[in-house]
């Protein structure tokens, strides 16, 4: 019986509504505590009062410590007070995730540039257990605006969640990420942690000179020589402001008879036109 209060309890905690039957849970739980109260101090509690370490922001830390609170009652013991503990450890340990039962039928396949009916998404999405709204605050929301539907919420952390499995769908959802995480920047420009998962967002689809705020360059390190002079155009024409030419200028010159020489005519004449073509195409610097 256990068992199978268990497994019901997992289900509920994968409900698009999880947060209502937690809810529902706790007012249970409160009204009909397994301990007697005490009649002065009421019930024992646990609290997970602080929570420490890792080394620095935006790495997930190797190892935290939990500093817990067991306020006892009058007739517990320290033993009785610390099995509790124990056994909380150990059932958090042997934790499954929900039943596949849970999810079966919970799935509904799109296509790029398929089609479907907004009514029918919506009505998918009502079985489900997910709410309408006029605006997507929490998870298990939805939202309609003409043939538009919202199923992230609006708040900044949860957006840049969203942006992330969007990501993981493929590049042909890449616009949709970075409209994601735009939105996410856009509420919250005071969040550190926005720019950067935006940035490269707009990296991964392309949009290089969106993602700098500020002039560019291309470099020649890596391209082979005669490869850079289109290399080149091609990146300005993306965005860049100039190229900053090394060795796929003066590469062969070093190999000559007279370097010298081949660099003063040869490579000199090189960079001359190179520089020619790029300025009919490069972004100027103070457009950037």
């Amino acid at each position: 019986m256990l068992r199978r209060l268990y497994d019901w309890t997992m289900e509920k905690a994968a409900h698009p509504h999880a947060v209502g039957w937690l809810a529902a849970f706790a007012f249970v739980e409160a009204s009909f505590f397994p301990i007697p109260p005490h009649p002065l101090l009421g019930t024992a509690s646990l609290h997970a009062s602080i929570i420490s370490g890792g080394r620095e922001l935006s790495s997930y830390p190797e190892s935290c410590r939990l500093q817990m609170e067991r306020r006892t009652v009058s007739g517990e013991s320290e033993d009785q007070a610390g099995q509790e503990v124990r056994d909380i450890i150990d059932d958090l340990g042997r934790q499954r995730v929900p039943p596949r039962a849970a999810f079966a039928g919970a799935s509904m396949e799109l296509r790029v540039n398929g089609s479907i009916q907004p009514e029918k998404l919506a009505a998918f999405l009502e079985s489900h257990g997910y709410g309408r709204a006029g605006t997507v605050m929490e998870p298990g929301e939805y939202a309609m605006r003409g043939g538009i539907i919202d199923l992230f919420p609006a708040r900044a952390d949860l957006r840049r969640y969203a942006g992330m499995r969007i990501e993981r769908l493929g590049s042909a959802f890449a616009p949709i990420a970075v409209d994601t995480y735009g939105k996410a920047v856009e509420q919250r420009p005071d969040h550190l942690t926005g720019g950067r998962p935006y940035a490269y967002s707009l990296v991964r689809a392309g949009r290089l000179t969106e993602a700098i705020a500020m002039p560019w360059v291309v470099l020649s390190n890596g391209v082979r020589p005669e490869r850079f002079d289109d290399a080149a155009v091609a990146a300005a024409r993306g965005g860049a402001s100039g190229f900053l030419a090394g060795r796929a200028i003066w590469l062969e010159s070093i190999a000559a008879e007279d370097p010298r020489t081949d660099l003063e005519t040869v490579a000199a004449a090189r960079l001359a036109a190179l520089a020619e073509r790029i300025d009919g195409v490069a972004r100027p610097w103070s457009a950037a």
